[in-house]
C-alpha cells in the first residue's frame, strides 16, 4: 500500500461533492422544506438554494455572499440541531464510493490528510473523526451558531441555527487560500501538497501553496476546460486516480 509519509505527500481534500456525494447545507434546507405546506414557496426556495450553491461553486458569486444567503434561508426555516444531526447521518450514508473503498488506507495515512471545506464542522467532523480517524486539528470548516450557545451536536436538538462564525477564513471569499498557506507552513516546503476538490474555489488552493490540484469528478462529473494543458492540474475520476498519481510520481522520482 502507498504510504503518504514515505512519499513526502500531503493530501488536502474538500468535503461536499468530494468526500461525500451530497451538498450538506443544500440538503439541510431541502429536507426542511418537506415540512412546508405551501408548495409554490417550497419550490421557489428549492430552486433558489440550488442556484446559490451552484453559483458559489462556479465562482459566479463570492463564497461569503453564497454562504450568507443560504444561512438566511436556514434561519427563516428555523432549522434545528436535530435537523443537522439528520443531515450528518444522511452524509454518513452517502460517502463517495472511492472514499468508502479506501477507508482503511485513509486511516493508515490520516497524519498526512487534511480537510478544507466550506461546509460545517457539526456535520463533517463526526464522520471524519469516527469513521475515518481524522484528527480534529486536521479539519478546517465553518461553524454554526445555535440558540443554546453550544457548538456542534452536543446540545438541545430543538435549538435553532442563529447564524455562523463569520470570523473564520472559510466563511469568506477565497477562504481556502489562507488555510492552505497555514497547512503549507505547518508541513514544510519539502512536502508535495495535492488538493482534491470539485470546484474552482478548490483550484484556488494552488494560490495558497498546493503543488497540484486534482479536479474531482466522481460526484459532479463536471470538468473545466480552463484546467487543460496545466502541469499542476490533474483530472481525478476517483480517489484511486490520485493514489495512482502519487505512486507514479514516486516511481518517476525513484
Amino acid at each position: 500500500t502507498l504510504d503518504l509519509q514515505r512519499t513526502n505527500t500531503v493530501l488536502t481534500i474538500d468535503f461536499d461533492s468530494t468526500w461525500i456525494e451530497i451538498e450538506t447545507l443544500q440538503e439541510l434546507i431541502i429536507n426542511k422544506l418537506n415540512n412546508l405546506e405551501d408548495q409554490d414557496r417550497k419550490n421557489q426556495i428549492e430552486i433558489n438554494v440550488k442556484q446559490i450553491t451552484q453559483d458559489g461553486i462556479d465562482n459566479k458569486i463570492g463564497f461569503a455572499e453564497s454562504l450568507k444567503k443560504r444561512i438566511d434561508i436556514v434561519k427563516e426555516l428555523n432549522i434545528t440541531r436535530g435537523d443537522v444531526r439528520k443531515i450528518m447521518q444522511q452524509a454518513k450514508a452517502n460517502i463517495t464510493p472511492s472514499f468508502a473503498k479506501n477507508k482503511e488506507w485513509i486511516k493508515q495515512n490520516r497524519d498526512n490528510i487534511y480537510i478544507i471545506s466550506g461546509g460545517f464542522k457539526a456535520i463533517n467532523l463526526p464522520i471524519l473523526q469516527e469513521d475515518f480517524g481524522i484528527d480534529p486539528d486536521h479539519v478546517f470548516d465553518n461553524i454554526f451558531h445555535f440558540s443554546d450557545d453550544k457548538e456542534g451536536l452536543d446540545g438541545d436538538d430543538n435549538a435553532t441555527i442563529t447564524g455562523y462564525d463569520a470570523d473564520i477564513a472559510l466563511s469568506q471569499d477565497n477562504g481556502k487560500i489562507p488555510i492552505m498557506r497555514d497547512i503549507r507552513q505547518k508541513v514544510g516546503t519539502d512536502k508535495t501538497i495535492i488538493h482534491i476538490g470539485d470546484g474552482n474555489s478548490d483550484r484556488d488552493c494552488l494560490d495558497g501553496g498546493a503543488n497540484v490540484f486534482a479536479r474531482f469528478t466522481e460526484v459532479t462529473k463536471k470538468s473545466d476546460p480552463t484546467d487543460q494543458d496545466k502541469d499542476n492540474i490533474i483530472h481525478a475520476e476517483s480517489l484511486d486516480t490520485v493514489i495512482d498519481f502519487v505512486r507514479g510520481k514516486r516511481r518517476d522520482e525513484g
